[in-house]
C-alpha cells in the first residue's frame, strides 16, 4: 500500500527521500536514495519534525542496512551517498526514551 507514502525535501535532484508510517504511526521507516548510481552524492535533506511527532525532542535514527545509529535533534542534515558503499540508508525512526538504557544499540 502507498496511501501513506510521503516525498521528503531535498536540495540534491539525485537523492530520493521519503517516509511510510503504519496506520497509527508508531513505526516510522525513512528511506534516502542515490539515484545517480557512479557517483557519489551529497545534499541537505529536511526532516517534518512535527509529521514525524518528534519536535522539540532529541530522536534516534537506527539504519537498518548497517546498524548505525544517529541521535538527532533537528530537521535539517547534510548527507552523502556513495553507490560503491551504500547507495541507500533505510532508517527507523525511534522517539524520545527518557533514559539511555531504554534504546536498542545500548
Amino acid at each position: 500500500m502507498t496511501r501513506n507514502l510521503k516525498f521528503l525535501e531535498t536540495d540534491n535532484d539525485s537523492f530520493l527521500m521519503y517516509y511510510k508510517a503504519n496506520p497509527d504511526e508508531s513505526d516510522i521507516i525513512i528511506v534516502l536514495v542515490n539515484l545517480d548510481p557512479y557517483h557519489c552524492q551529497t545534499g541537505q535533506v529536511i526532516l517534518p519534525l512535527d509529521d514525524l511527532g518528534v519536535r522539540n525532542q532529541p530522536f534516534l535514527l537506527l539504519d537498518l542496512l548497517t546498524d548505525e545509529h544517529f541521535l538527532l535533534q533537528s530537521g535539517r542534515y547534510t548527507l552523502s551517498l556513495d553507490p560503491a558503499i551504500g547507495p541507500a540508508f533505510i532508517f527507523r525512526l525511534v522517539r524520545r526514551k527518557h533514559m539511555e538504557v531504554d534504546y536498542e544499540y545500548y
